[in-house]
């Protein structure tokens, strides 16, 4: 089983070529911590919107830091772009018609767990998902 294999930490750098790859990485992460396929579905989908938020948005790469302890899954992806330009702690719903800016909104849609931190740096965005209790 894939899971088995997963690691328990991983940190690297990525760019557009990568995504693949790490949407491979935190699905067997996920699996490995027991996660449900639903919530190892919305996990990998909130981080490939984020990475590719980081790779349009911030240069064409991004840092990414996964970590599996236990039942729970931890991925933080940082870029090296001039962060937001306003703070925005809870995306709103992007209008019907717009092309774009849904990336933040489905992410936190789908991984309630999602904390941001802007600064002229760069964004940091941590997602957090748990494997349910054992009844």
């Amino acid at each position: 089983m894939a899971g088995n294999r997963a690691p328990t930490r991983v940190v690297a750098a990525f760019t557009l070529g990568d995504l693949q790859s790490v949407r491979a990485l935190v699905e067997d992460m996920a699996g490995a911590a027991g996660l449900t396929s639903e919530q190892a579905s919305d996990l990998v989908l909130a981080v490939s919107e984020i990475a590719a938020n980081a790779i349009q948005h911030a240069g064409g790469s991004g840092h990414l830091r996964v970590v599996r302890s236990g039942c729970t899954v931890s991925v933080v992806i940082s870029d090296n772009g001039a962060g937001l330009a306003h703070a925005v702690t809870d995306p709103e719903r992007p209008d019907a018609e717009s092309l774009g800016g849904r990336g933040l909104w489905m992410a936190r849609a789908l991984c309630p767990d999602l904390r941001m931190v802007n600064s002229p740096r760069g964004l940091t965005v941590t997602m957090v998902a748990s494997a349910p209790l054992a009844a």
